[in-house]
């Protein structure tokens, strides 16, 4: 499991439904990203969304690199990384869980 993700990949929370975590990995150990450092756009229902890409224009310019995003659901859940090598910025799909249920 490796593979790349568009940008505009969307990752939704306070959807009563997805837990997000935002991490980084700078040096040696992984970090979680404040919780106010990402601007989410808000939808009228509540729910709020950041497309990958925009994690990554928010993060990458504050804190660095790599970037982790866990989305978790109650079935299923997916890793998302950027920045783990040096040659390229795109998102993959590192992972997939089996949810927090």
């Amino acid at each position: 499991m490796n593979e790349k993700m568009d940008d505009r990949t969307t990752i939704y929370r306070n959807d009563g439904v997805n837990i997000i975590s935002v991490f980084i990995k700078p040096l040696s150990r992984v970090s979680p990203v404040p919780e106010d450092l990402l601007q989410w756009h808000k939808d009228p229902d509540g729910t709020e969304h950041l497309t990958l890409g925009e994690i990554r224009d928010q993060v990458s310019g504050v804190i660095g690199w790599p970037i982790f995003v866990w989305v978790e659901g109650p079935m299923r859940g997916e890793i998302y990384c950027t920045g783990n090598y040096t040659s390229e910025t795109c998102w993959r799909r590192c992972g997939i869980t089996g949810g927090y249920a």
